[in-house]
């Protein structure tokens, strides 16, 4: 049925003045749709015909994606829609050809061994990671160390620490990322102190902390003697 259509002298007619479809992709981290779409409004407004080309917006893990679809005719226009996103948006533009931020990372990590500490986050950073094939290149391990007293038991994270600065510190991300890193012996290190009572609101183990810190300690311990991340 499709190809006779494709014969027929209309549809002919119609294919032999359609010009090539092009497109690019930009994407951008930190600025809400409604952002974008007050730029295209200013765009727009200074002179640039918008109804040349189709755009289009979604919000992808975070990220916004901007789809350009124009004809050969609306070559320039198409450019005026990069350049005037790129201007306004200079903070947030991390990708004017279409690369997730997955795959810039992944190229970032390339030749360097990853070890991470996670904490609120609850293992989704290093499931992020490791969705991008060819991850194992790079990705040592995780641990997730959630409560205060996996911190201390699977990081080495002295409780006092915590509970001077909070569990959810600059102080405390640090210094699991020291104790994610530190070469251990076999088996997680254990704290030598026993944590402080907890204060209202902070973290405290749940019924079940015991059998979580096991599985997270034989996961977390498969890649402990992984070199540090390090940046030239």
């Amino acid at each position: 049925m499709w190809p006779a259509a494709l014969e027929a002298e209309p549809v002919r007619g119609v294919l032999a003045r359609a010009t090539p479809l092009h497109g690019y992709t930009l994407r951008m981290f930190g600025v809400p749709e409604s952002e974008i779409a007050k730029s295209l409004r200013e765009i727009e407004s200074g002179g640039v015909d918008l109804g040349a080309v189709e755009i289009t917006t979604c919000l992808r893990r975070g990220e916004i994606e901007i789809d350009v679809r124009y004809r050969d005719e609306a070559v320039g226009i198409a450019d005026a829609v990069r350049e005037g996103l790129a201007e306004r948006h200079q903070r947030h533009l991390f990708s004017l050809d279409g690369e997730t931020i997955d795959s810039q990372v992944a190229a970032l990590l390339k030749g360097r061994r990853l070890g991470l500490a996670e904490s609120c986050s609850g293992g989704l950073l290093a499931a992020r990671i490791t969705d991008v094939p060819g991850a194992s290149e790079y990705m040592a391990g995780s641990v997730v160390a959630y409560s205060n007293e996996a911190k201390a038991e699977l990081l080495g994270v002295d409780p006092a620490l915590i509970e001077e600065k909070g569990a959810v510190s600059p102080e405390v991300a640090e210094a699991m990322a020291i104790g994610r890193h530190r070469p251990r012996p076999g088996h997680p290190r254990r704290s030598r102190r026993h944590p402080r009572p907890l204060r209202p609101g902070r973290h405290a183990p749940a019924a079940d902390a015991p059998q979580r810190r096991r599985a997270a300690a034989l996961a977390g311990t498969a890649h402990s003697r992984a070199p540090p991340l390090t940046h030239s």
